[in-house]
């Protein structure tokens, strides 16, 4: 992206939401420069999935979205996705992505948010264990990082 356009933008985000410079010492515009370019990445990604991925160079320039100028899009089809550099470090991705023996399973709640409200759950035990005892009942539970990988990984047979 253009150094202008994205400093323009920043101006945008910034005086819309009157952010200060540091947030709990963490410069915002580097947060806002990260975060817009997961969502560019993203984007472009799912540009890929819809209109070139399964298409021949020429099928794919004549699927231009309407949203993107011509120029950009010849450039993204000839010279950015369609180059024997991007294709061969695309087909390697896949290769890995092949090999994963586990798949994430959270969805979009971070691993760190499912693990904080693992945390503050009360602890899970039978009903039955507590009727008619007047015994302390041991909650046996397996340990967090044990719960943490089975609630967010999925095991692929």
């Amino acid at each position: 992206m253009d150094p202008d356009q994205k400093q323009r933008l920043y101006d945008k985000i910034l005086g819309k939401y009157n952010l200060p410079e540091k947030v709990g010492g963490a410069d915002v515009v580097e947060a806002l420069s990260f975060q817009c370019s997961i969502l560019y990445r993203h984007w472009r990604f799912r540009l890929k999935e819809e209109h070139y991925r399964g298409k021949t160079k020429a099928q794919a320039r004549a699927n231009k979205p309407l949203t993107i100028d011509n120029e950009a899009w010849v450039w993204l089809v000839d010279e950015y996705w369609g180059s024997p550099k991007q294709e061969r470090i695309s087909k390697i991705n896949t290769e890995n992505k092949l090999r994963l023996k586990e798949t994430p399973a959270n969805g979009s709640r971070s691993t760190a948010r499912i693990c904080y409200d693992m945390m503050n759950e009360p602890p899970v035990f039978s009903t039955q264990d507590l009727e008619g005892s007047s015994e302390p009942v041991e909650v046996k539970q397996k340990p967090i990082y044990v719960r943490l990988f089975e609630k967010t990984k999925k095991i692929i047979a």
